[in-house]
């Protein structure tokens, strides 16, 4: 089965979602080989094929598509009924339910690749427990100068930090959890890590920074996030994104509960929704949109 993630142009969890989706595929075909063609860009800066494993599976290198024709990107690949709907091969003889679940489920399969793991980082994350909330911060490629579907703005960041981590703190405290902060910049994680390592009972692991790039952790640091995420009972994100809701798919079955700071404000919703519906002339999509930004969940991005 080859996996092309060229149709990307965006982070590591959105190729993710075609490398489960074609595994499922094989795995409906009973192939145990996935043949990956990638090609690294800013916002992920490394190879898939040397960051991850995915049990049950071989990954081999290739570097030219000729017979393959699911060729996602970051709009056209959500994990949903549509989805599965507008790719699954003719000859996968299933309901679009059943793969669908069966997508979802590969997810837990996803395992950091052997040789990274020898690293002493690991040993911190994989001692994560069930009391352990998590933080997620994404600034680097998100700071919008107004509010926007995935973005967070200088503005509602800064009443992330006054007004949402005293509330994680006291949360923490009153059910002795611990904490796991998870940060995309140096900047940002040295403003939250400040405010609560004296606090709560931080977990945290030597972190290693890249200032060069938007998002500005290597790709090791980046996993032990994601796997850090993965391990917490529920997770608090300035803007959502890829990598909260992609912890929660590696969880397994304890689907973990995440809560987006961003789009919590009323007239945030309203800007977002109005932004989004300039852009857009599907009234379907629009009333579907106009419920998320409303729902508890808000936008699952």
């Amino acid at each position: 089965m080859i996996v092309d993630l060229t149709g990307f142009t965006t982070g590591v969890c959105d190729k993710l979602r075609q490398l489960t989706f074609c595994a499922t595929v094989a795995y409906y075909r009973n192939e145990k080989v996935l043949k990956i063609l990638e090609i690294p860009s800013k916002e992920c800066p490394f190879y898939l094929i040397d960051l991850f494993r995915l049990d049950g599976f071989d990954f081999e290198r290739i570097h030219y598509n000729l017979n393959e024709n699911i060729i996602m990107n970051a709009s056209n690949s959500s994990i949903t009924k549509s989805t599965v709907k507008q790719w699954i091969p003719f000859d996968i003889k299933v309901t679009i339910k059943d793969f669908l679940k069966k997508w979802k489920d590969i997810y837990a399969k996803i395992k950091p690749n052997k040789n990274i793991l020898t690293n002493k980082e690991w040993d911190t994350v994989y001692k994560i427990g069930k009391n352990t909330i998590g933080i997620h911060i994404r600034t680097g490629d998100r700071l919008t100068s107004l509010p926007a579907k995935g973005g967070i703005t200088k503005k509602q960041f800064n009443a992330f930090l006054k007004y949402k981590i005293p509330e994680i703190i006291k949360y923490a405290n009153c059910n002795k959890y611990s904490v796991f902060l998870a940060s995309d910049t140096y900047k940002a994680d040295c403003k939250v890590r400040n405010m609560i390592k004296s606090k709560v009972n931080l977990i945290e692991y030597a972190k290693k920074w890249n200032s060069c790039g938007i998002r500005e952790t290597e790709g090791e640091e980046f996993l032990l996030d994601l796997y850090g995420l993965s391990r917490t009972l529920e997770i608090f994100s300035t803007s959502g994104g890829g990598v909260p809701f992609t912890a929660s798919l590696i969880a397994g079955k304890n689907t973990i509960p995440v809560h987006i700071w961003a789009t919590h404000r009323l007239i945030d919703k309203i800007i977002i929704y109005l932004r989004v519906f300039s852009n857009s002339f599907s009234i379907s999509k629009n009333i579907r949109l106009l419920f998320s930004l409303f729902s508890k969940k808000g936008i699952n991005s």
